[in-house]
């Protein structure tokens, strides 16, 4: 039950929009949130939240110094799956890269 309660909370942080953004001139959109649980899906290779949960818990410890900065992070890391992955570009243009978001990000929630 617990475990439960704990997906639930996870589910309906990520799907709300945190109050830190507001007015931020920050060059990566969206939600710090949907950035890290786009990165830890695609850690586990899924879109399924739940299987990803190891991974936002473990992320949810890193303190950044600002939102933005965690944003910068999580984008990096996911181009840097990106590229791996597909052996095309660079890590550079791919953060540059304004439409390189993932579901989350997009979608304002998973």
């Amino acid at each position: 039950m617990a475990r439960f309660i704990a997906i639930t909370a996870l589910m309906l942080a990520l799907g709300s929009p945190t109050l830190a953004q507001t007015g931020d001139s920050c060059p990566v959109p969206g939600e710090m949130e949907h950035w890290q649980a786009d990165y830890c899906m695609g850690q586990v290779g899924t879109d399924d939240i739940i299987a990803a949960q190891p991974c936002l818990e473990k992320e949810w410890k890193r303190i950044f110094r600002s939102a933005c900065t965690a944003k910068l992070h999580y984008k990096r890391r996911m181009c840097e799956q990106s590229i791996r992955r597909s052996g095309a570009g660079s890590v550079e243009e791919c953060v540059k890269d304004p439409l390189f978001q993932g579901f989350a990000v997009r979608n304002g929630g998973v």
